[in-house]
């Protein structure tokens, strides 16, 4: 791309990932950094953060579609079309979201399905860790406690699983539970975007951007254009 001209996040047409190669080292690196900047503004559309699951990202768009839907300013036409073009970004925010997490349950479950010969599944384990660590993290239908979420999470992400390794690794760089620790903090999220998980790509992105060094944009980041490219092979 001998103009310089950095390529549309948004865009995912099939030869995309051919034009990022010819990208100049530099626009690749700034291609990466929209892409992630577009994640971050999809969360911050929807009001939602990092970490949550494929349900609340759909309760959180039927409240927002509720209080934007245009038919509700019909008398106004200003606010109508600015409820218009709210509507757009919360459509986007969502099928991106949405896209992604239905893409990484299908995933899980495609991997964790017994083969005939198998008696039971061999990721149930860490299924059900993620599961203990995850309701302890977010306070589901028992009390909050970030010790025991880290604990568990922690059994989960030793047996790879990767949303647990992203959860474990952002608590780490939050100091949720755990004493905080960058270099924990990056060695979950680098495991966890190794799987092309969208989290800890959001997650490594923003430790790059507080100044945890650079080789995390370039190798980490790149597992999250790919997950919302689609898988190219």
């Amino acid at each position: 791309m001998g103009n310089g001209k950095i390529l549309d996040a948004g865009q995912s047409s099939p030869g995309i990932i051919t034009a990022i190669s010819a990208l100049r080292p530099g626009d690749k690196t700034r291609y990466y950094s929209s892409v992630l900047n577009d994640l971050q503004g999809c969360y911050r559309i929807l009001d939602l953060e990092p970490g949550v699951t494929l349900d609340e990202v759909k309760r959180s768009y039927r409240e927002l579609v509720k209080v934007w839907h245009p038919d509700r300013f019909t008398g106004d036409a200003k606010l109508q079309q600015k409820a218009e073009e709210k509507l757009k970004q919360i459509n986007r925010a969502y099928e991106i979201l949405e896209g992604g997490l239905l893409n990484g349950e299908k995933a899980e479950q495609k991997a964790a399905r017994p083969r005939p010969s198998q008696e039971k599944n061999p990721h149930a384990e860490r299924d059900e860790f993620f599961q203990r660590g995850n309701n302890y993290y977010f306070g589901n239908n028992v009390s909050k406690n970030l010790l025991e979420a880290a604990r568990w999470l922690r059994k989960s992400a030793e047996l790879g699983l990767d949303k647990a390794q992203a959860l474990l690794g952002s608590m780490y760089y939050k100091g949720e539970g755990v004493s905080k620790d960058s270099h924990e903090a990056a060695r979950w999220l680098k495991l966890a975007a190794d799987q092309k998980n969208p989290i800890a790509c959001f997650w490594l992105g923003r430790m790059h951007e507080k100044g945890f060094g650079t080789n995390i944009l370039h190798k980490m980041v790149k597992a999250g254009v790919d997950w919302q490219l689609g898988d190219s092979k």
